[in-house]
């Protein structure tokens, strides 16, 4: 009803469709997921050590942020895949950029290397998959470059997805890196 009141008129859409709000939401969302896992970290850890607590929280956090971001490309394929039928100028275009694969061969690769840090994987897998995401992700016209140019034409879940996107993107590169320099792979040494 509220929306409908807005349509046709002068009147400008409810903030909840601005993507100021929309990142506002993302954000605080990724927030409280991420402050979550670094609890979990620093509480779960059996060493005495700040700094080994520091590096198991670094990676329950870069862990966590992979995680988070192949559930929301799971919920960016589930929205694609109901909005088959549109015929929006960003469906159309969605479709002829190939539709769900990228999302899918993220959602899954993302999944994996979140995993892999939860048990104690490499931090190397982490730290290379997260950095490669990040320059790739920044160079490449059809990614982030795209987002910002078109935004505030898409439909405002998908501009919600985004945003909850590159905050797990910016959270996994940075959890992974601060669980590297903190010597993560000697953690993963004195264990064994």
């Amino acid at each position: 009803l509220g929306l409908s009141l807005f349509m046709g008129s002068a009147i400008p859409p409810p903030l909840g469709a601005s993507p100021l709000t929309l990142l506002v939401m993302a954000s605080i969302l990724s927030t409280a997921i991420l402050s979550s896992a670094g609890v979990f970290g620093l509480v779960t850890c059996s060493s005495s050590s700040t700094t080994a607590k520091a590096a198991q929280t670094a990676r329950f956090v870069s862990a966590s942020a992979n995680l988070g971001n192949a559930a929301i490309h799971f919920i960016l394929v589930l929205y694609t895949l109901s909005c088959a039928g549109e015929t929006s100028a960003y469906w159309v275009k969605e479709r002829e950029l190939g539709g769900v694969e990228g999302p899918v061969g993220l959602m899954v690769v993302n999944a994996c290397v979140g995993l892999s840090a939860a048990v104690r994987g490499t931090v190397k897998v982490s730290l290379g998959w997260n950095g490669f995401v990040a320059v790739l992700g920044s160079f490449l016209p059809v990614v982030w470059l795209r987002f910002l140019n078109e935004m505030e034409s898409w439909p405002p879940v998908v501009n919600f997805v985004w945003f909850v996107i590159f905050w797990m993107e910016l959270s996994a590169l940075t959890g992974s890196a601060l669980w590297y320099s903190l010597g993560g792979e000697e953690e993963k040494r004195k264990k064994e």
